[in-house]
């Protein structure tokens, strides 16, 4: 189940080999550490913001998250290339407590935090919104994808409608067809909808920073192998088509 000593092991282990250091930005209900990742920190003062783990036996959607980090850690000429140029903020684990406590939907206090991020009367939601909040006004930079990384019974983009003006205009689009068009015999299945509310997370992104996003969701059943597959070439076409962005 990958609890929170395993998924804060795999952040200091990451940590260790690229010279980063985990971040403590606040405390849960129960009192566990709600941790974050900077991955990079570019010159252009864009941010790409990835959460996961809102709810608690959502595996997959962490294990797809965990290859789109590591592809974005990769060192490759890609890779470097977007480093450079682009922050990425990683917050892997937004429920510890629900994944130690084995809890299946919610958080210590009985909510579901993918249900909060309007209210924001979760610690957890609350301390992660204020961050980034607080990241992107002191970096005075512009916030350019978000992604909340799910599991489910199959594998669904839940994006945000194409029709709606973003800091990236038509930035998902042309990333859907790089994914579908990188992995042969594969047919993304994606769900644009409207932001009406700031309910869950994508809305809450998108109306507070302008922002391109979706809720990356992946089967319950998905092999181990397509789910590293799919997180690694999300990573890659992400990173080509920013870095062909104007002024990039």
């Amino acid at each position: 189940m990958w609890t929170s000593k395993e998924v804060y092991a795999w952040m200091d282990s990451v940590g260790e080999v690229y010279k980063l250091k985990p971040k403590v930005i606040g405390k849960t209900t129960l009192g566990r550490d709600l941790k974050m990742m900077q991955v990079s920190k570019g010159k252009d003062k864009k941010v790409v913001a990835v959460i996961s783990r809102q709810h608690p036996p959502e595996v997959t959607g962490f294990f797809a998250m965990k290859a789109f980090i590591e592809r974005i850690l990769k060192d490759d000429s890609l890779s470097n290339a977007f480093r450079k140029r682009y922050d990425v903020l990683n917050v892997p684990l937004m429920n510890p407590d629900g994944v130690d406590e084995g809890h299946w939907r919610h958080n210590a206090g009985g909510v579901d935090l993918n249900r909060d991020w309007e209210a924001q009367n979760q610690p957890e939601v609350k301390q992660v919104a204020d961050y980034f909040k607080a990241y992107m006004k002191k970096r005075k930079g512009t916030m350019v994808f978000f992604m909340d990384f799910h599991s489910t019974w199959d594998d669904i983009y839940y994006t945000i409608d194409p029709s709606l003006p973003t800091n990236t205009p038509g930035l998902t689009t042309n990333w859907l067809a790089g994914i579908e068009a990188g992995i042969p015999g594969y047919y993304v299945n994606h769900r644009p909808s409207k932001v009406d509310n700031g309910v869950v997370s994508r809305n809450f992104f998108y109306r507070t920073f302008n922002t391109d996003g979706l809720v990356f969701e992946f089967g319950d059943n998905t092999s181990r192998e397509f789910l590293k597959l799919k997180g690694t070439m999300a990573a890659e076409v992400l990173m080509r088509l920013l870095l062909e962005e104007p002024g990039n």
